[in-house]
């Protein structure tokens, strides 16, 4: 299942020529949950302003990966630690 994730996602950024570093997929333990880490030098791209296009590349993914597995699969994705980075920022600043 997750090399299947893996393709899936491997071609889906080639499509849109979104270079991509690396792909992570795991599962999260005693979840349903499939968490996918991304490394890229795009990531503005990916991520862009205010979340839109990470929003709408997750709601893509989550609906191509379900169709592929033939059952409702939900993911989690992180771009470069991009949340992980923006909730240390805010916990610093509280």
């Amino acid at each position: 299942m997750i090399n299947e994730i893996k393709e899936i996602l491997n071609i889906f950024f080639e499509k849109l020529e979104i270079g991509i570093d690396s792909i992570d997929v795991s599962k999260i333990e005693n979840k349903e949950i499939f968490k996918i880490k991304i490394k890229s030098n795009e990531s503005d791209i990916i991520i862009w302003k205010d979340w839109k296009n990470i929003d709408s590349i997750y709601s893509i993914l989550k609906i191509m990966i379900s169709n592929r597995l033939w059952e409702k699969t939900l993911i989690q994705i992180e771009v470069n630690d991009y949340k992980k980075t923006k909730n240390d920022r805010l916990f610093d600043f509280i």
